[in-house]
């Protein structure tokens, strides 16, 4: 405790891995949290296979917390009904599988696995049924859904608000978001193991960083703090789980700070582009890097549609 007098001693620790997650997992559990009280989530396998997490009870409602304080503030409010398209079944015996009602959660939930030009109709008339006003999606779902609504030419106005998460969102992509839900797009970013949280705010497109979630940082290959329009890896502190209290964590996603401050009066530092996973991009012949998120969703254009080439 007398070691960490401010934030920038935190800097003074080495950093951590998720590989150092898999094999010292158990020694870094906090002993003071009881064990049986614990939650567990699972990291995804973008970087290995997957690390299960160790959370306090409690925080549960904290990253709620946090998380509907980004979406107030962009115009979301928990009792609106919302329109959820991720990767969540749906029964297949309901709907033929492609919508269902989920009253716990107030939402549509809309089936990722049947979306094509083929089945579009169905989805418009479940939305204009049941008119939720936030569509809760990952980009390249939203970014489909929106291809599938302008190639059938549906024009009418579905969502005044649509949340975004655990993608990169391009610029080519929010922008044909915008012109065809014609509502506002908002985009947030976290992973897992909870160290980070940053999201759009309602004056601008670009993130902010939540200082009271954790403490970040952004670090070039050599390890020393990258400045404002260079890329470097997000590199994190948690604040908000106590049971896995997660030091200088490297994260392994790339991300570009940016200078200044935002119009909308916070004084938050600031994220102006998440430009993928470290390690994780396509090399073309010009050296242009790109990430393989791209291409996925191109692919899953193709074959949803059904087209050879």
């Amino acid at each position: 405790y007398r070691f960490v007098r401010s934030l920038d001693d935190i800097r003074r620790f080495p950093t951590i891995s998720k590989d150092d997650l898999r094999e010292h997992l158990d020694g870094m559990i906090n002993p003071a949290v009881d064990r049986r009280t614990m939650i567990e989530f699972c990291t995804g396998g973008t970087t290995g296979p997957g690390v299960v997490i160790p959370f306090e009870e409690s925080y549960r409602n904290r990253g709620r917390a946090f998380m509907w304080q980004l979406w107030e503030r962009v115009g979301y409010q928990p009792h609106m009904l919302a329109a959820i398209l991720q990767h969540r079944e749906c029964p297949p015996d309901i709907n033929d599988g492609i919508w269902y009602m989920d009253k716990p959660s107030n939402a549509v939930v809309l089936s990722a696995h049947r979306l094509s030009a083929r089945t579009i109709d169905r989805y418009v008339e479940a939305l204009l049924e049941h008119r939720p006003r936030v569509l809760i999606a990952y980009p390249s779902l939203a970014y489909l859904f929106a291809g599938y609504l302008k190639e059938v030419g549906f024009d009418q106005k579905l969502f005044d608000l649509v949340l975004l998460g655990s993608e990169t969102l391009y610029e080519f992509q929010r922008t044909a978001l915008e012109e065809v839900f014609q509502a506002t797009v908002r985009i947030h970013y976290g992973h897992i193991e909870a160290c980070t949280l940053f999201g759009y705010c309602e004056v601008s497109n670009v993130y902010h960083v939540i200082p009271e979630y954790g403490f970040t940082e952004f670090l070039g290959d050599d390890g020393r703090p990258v400045g404002a329009g260079e890329v470097g890896e997000v590199v994190a502190t948690n604040f908000a789980n106590r049971a896995l209290p997660l030091v200088r964590y490297r994260t392994g996603d790339l991300a570009r700070p940016a200078d200044g401050h935002c119009e909308c009066g916070r004084q938050y530092p600031l994220v102006d582009q998440i430009v993928g996973r470290k390690g994780d991009f396509i090399r073309t012949p010009s050296g242009a890097r790109h990430s393989p998120i791209l291409v996925e969703f191109l692919m899953d254009r193709i074959l949803l549609d059904g087209r050879d080439r």
